[in-house]
């Protein structure tokens, strides 16, 4: 009976103790939740403060929880010694540990760029010799010696040249440079582009594009340093503006696709009325890069016809009566060629059809032929369609020298007149007050665009057409100016 009586009052004891234990433990806790939400506990009661340790729980729980920083204790690097032949590449990697430490973002350094070159941890060799590539993070420094050799079979750049010494472009405009290595079967094919003043003028594989106004030096060496060629280049600011004009709106095809606010595309293949032999995509054969857009025609089956291509419409999105127009194009030049820039009254789908809308021709090339058309087409009974249908035409040509380079062909037109140029010479020129040519008062819309073969250029067989794979059309700008009133 003792016994038992001894066992119980010592398990009531125990019982005790555990229970101001776990009062003491929570009022710590207590005291630690108040302190951060600044509320004094020194008043509370025993159940008070269990209450609140309770209530901060819950509260707690919902919290958003954050991952834990692990802080490393060391670093080193994936490689400590390596030997590259010259053009050979390898990546260090910072090995951290723990193995799940955080993250950690360090710097790359090479004791010799004409060894070896370092990018986010990628070695480039470049030439003979050795270096040390250094990661630093915080204070500490790890170093990878890098061994640079020839190989066996290297043959030596002895000279470097560039196309051009000196150039001029304009802001946003692009020029390609090209190099040319000395002796032509060097193994060392791999050269450093690099610029004086990079606030003047961005480069990429060689295409430098301006920036803003100035003169800089852009220069290309062999990796080993020995060898360099330099262009000078001098980046203007022209304005698009024309004078006694206001610019109404221009597409300089800056980006990497097409303005849709501004194109959209004519897409078929019936011929076009002119017995054409592409099928007009939509905008699958537009190709826009270093400041110009592409029409790339295609020997291709598509729809029944051999040949894809693209017209370019601004119908629906950039329409106007009246205004200075202009393009900077080239042209390819083979059999079945047939490159226009063109006009159309925008009402043609819409109860006014061809001619009594109005067609202005400012370019159209046959085949390989060096003669430009500038053409007008309507109706000689006026524009009204219930008018009897007369078509009537009228145009003059002129010869260009070296087609497929750029030229600038424009449309002047006025109440009183339209002149068609190239390269700012007028030839040819028409009145439009009389009444049967009331169409050209009326709002018209640009089309762009390469056909393959057709009536213009009397080419209907497609194993005539004279090129194989791919032809190009490039349009480096369009402008439309209005008169200022």
């Amino acid at each position: 009976m003792k016994k038992n009586l001894l066992i119980l009052v010592t398990s009531l004891l125990l019982t005790s103790c555990s229970f101001f234990e776990t009062l003491n433990s929570s009022s710590s806790i207590t005291s630690s939740v108040s302190s951060s939400s600044n509320i004094t506990t020194s008043s509370k009661d025993t159940s008070e403060e269990i209450n609140e340790v309770s209530s901060s729980e819950e509260t707690s729980s919902i919290l958003p929880s954050t991952s834990e920083y692990i802080h490393y204790e060391s670093i080193t690097l994936s490689e400590t010694n390596k030997t590259l032949i010259i053009g050979e590449s390898f990546t260090l990697v910072p090995v951290l540990s723990p193995s799940n430490a955080s993250e950690v973002y360090g710097s790359w350094m090479t004791s010799s760029r004409k060894v070896a070159t370092v990018i986010d941890g990628v070695v480039t060799a470049v030439g003979e010799g050795t270096c040390r590539i250094t990661y630093s993070v915080d204070d500490i420094k790890v170093v990878c010696t890098v061994n640079v050799k020839k190989d066996s079979t290297t043959i030596p750049v002895t000279g470097i040249t560039l196309n051009k010494t000196s150039c001029t472009i304009n802001v946003d405009e692009t020029l390609e440079l090209s190099y040319t290595l000395s002796p032509s079967n060097t193994t060392e094919k791999l050269v450093i582009w690099d610029i004086e003043d990079d606030t003047i003028v961005s480069i990429n594989n060689g295409v430098i594009t301006g920036l803003k106004e100035g003169t800089t030096k852009v220069s290309v060496s062999s990796l080993d340093g020995l060898h360099k060629a330099e262009c000078v280049v001098t980046v203007t600011y022209e304005e698009v503006f024309k004078d006694g004009y206001s610019l109404l709106w221009n597409d300089e095809f800056e980006g990497n696709s097409l303005d849709t606010s501004i194109w959209g595309f004519d897409v078929g293949g019936d011929g076009w009325g002119n017995s054409e032999l592409q099928y007009y995509t939509n905008g699958n054969n537009i190709v826009l890069s270093d400041g110009t857009c592409k029409i790339v025609a295609r020997r291709e089956a598509c729809n029944g016809r051999q040949f894809t291509s693209t017209r370019m419409v601004t119908r629906d999105k950039k329409e106007f009566t009246y205004g200075y127009v202009e393009a900077r194009i080239k042209v390819p030049s083979y059999q079945g060629a047939w490159p226009a820039f063109w006009l159309l009254g925008k009402d043609i789908y819409s109860g006014q059809p061809w001619p009594f809308c109005g067609e202005i021709d400012i370019m159209e090339y046959a085949n390989s032929s060096s003669k430009l058309f500038g053409t007008l087409h309507w109706n000689a009974n006026g524009k009204n369609p219930s008018s009897s249908y007369v078509h009537a035409m009228e145009g003059l040509t002129t010869y260009i020298t070296n087609k497929t380079e750029f030229h600038t062909y424009a449309l002047d037109w006025t109440a009183e007149s339209i002149k068609i140029l190239c390269d700012d010479v007028v030839f040819f020129e028409k009145d439009i007050r009389g009444s049967q040519m009331d169409c050209f008062h009326d709002d018209f819309y640009v089309l762009i665009n390469l056909a393959i073969g057709g009536q213009f250029v009397n080419e209907y067989n497609v194993n005539n057409i004279g090129f194989d794979k791919t032809s190009i059309m490039e349009i480096d700008y369009v402008r439309v100016f209005q008169k200022n009133k």
